[in-house]
Order: C-alpha cells, then structure tokens, then sequence
C-alpha cells in the first residue's frame, strides 16, 4: 500500500466556533466546526481567525486514522495596551499605599 496517497478525516473546531481556517496561502478552507481530507504524511499548516480575536496559525503533521484540531481563541482585547493603563490606574486609587 502506498500511504501518501491515504487520505485522513480531521475535524477541526475552535471556541467559539464560526471560525475562519485559512491555509498558507491565505485561501479559506471554510469555518469550524470543519471537517477535512488532507493527506497522510503532510505537514499542515493553518491559520484560524475570527474578528475580535487573535489568529491562531499551527503546523501539525498528519497521520493515523483520523485527527482533530482544537483551539481556543483569545480575545484581541485582552492584553490591548489601552486596557493596561486604566486597571492600574483604578488599582492606584484603591490603593492605599
């Protein structure tokens, strides 16, 4: 048998889910929940993104029977340097030192 040729059933969710999963080249493969066939044997390599949330790009290589890809998103907001300074400044006059 010639295994490069076996193709692999991956599901791919994210929370929250209606994700965009874009591959290397930028081309949209769809919107999690997603389910694919992608080669055994290859290296993935995708990008998944939802507005108000970091993309998350990952590499994973493909084998076995079947695989599943999850991620969880992280707000764009939190971390923003427009939030650090207003909870310091709120924690200064909490602050009785």
């Amino acid at each position: 048998t010639i295994m490069s040729h076996v193709l692999v059933p991956m599901i791919f969710t994210s929370a929250p889910s209606g994700a965009e999963v874009r591959d290397t080249n930028g081309d949209l493969l769809g919107r999690t929940p997603l389910h694919l066939r992608v080669p055994s044997g290859r290296i993935l390599q995708i990008t998944v993104r939802r507005d108000g949330y970091r993309p998350v790009s990952l590499s994973r290589k493909v084998e076995g029977e079947h695989a599943a890809v999850s991620v969880t998103m992280r707000s764009a907001k939190s971390g923003a340097p427009e939030s650090r300074p207003q909870k310091r400044s709120t924690g200064y006059k909490d602050d009785p030192y």
